[in-house]
């Protein structure tokens, strides 16, 4: 129990002394862990401005994960090692639907 008080009184004065050196900021979330962003907000534009386009009418009636990973690897102006994970997580910060997933048999519906 004492242990667990201890880091909770540290984590306040660790909050409380970068509130002081930084102001409200030190209030905003920071980096969570995991591996950091590879793609910059110009790239991640380039991959909602994909989705929010039609697919090829001759290809595929709706985009699928693999589709629109597969168009953005081939453009001339695409990302040539997006992955799928990368492309969620665009659509996931602004808010967007998912793309139903080649495996999960909706791609067509």
């Amino acid at each position: 129990m004492h242990v667990a008080r201890t880091k909770a009184l540290l984590a306040v004065a660790h909050l409380v002394a970068r509130f002081n050196r930084d102001g409200l900021a030190a209030l905003e979330p920071g980096h969570g862990g995991g591996q950091p962003k590879r793609y910059t907000r110009i790239e991640q534009e380039r991959i909602l401005r994909e989705v929010r386009r039609e697919p090829d009418r001759d290809r595929t009636a709706t985009w699928s994960l693999t589709t629109l990973q597969r168009v953005l690897r081939q453009a001339p102006d695409g990302l040539p090692t997006v992955s799928t994970y990368t492309i969620v997580g665009a659509r996931t910060e602004v808010g967007a639907r998912p793309v139903p997933s080649a495996a999960s048999g909706s791609a067509g519906r």
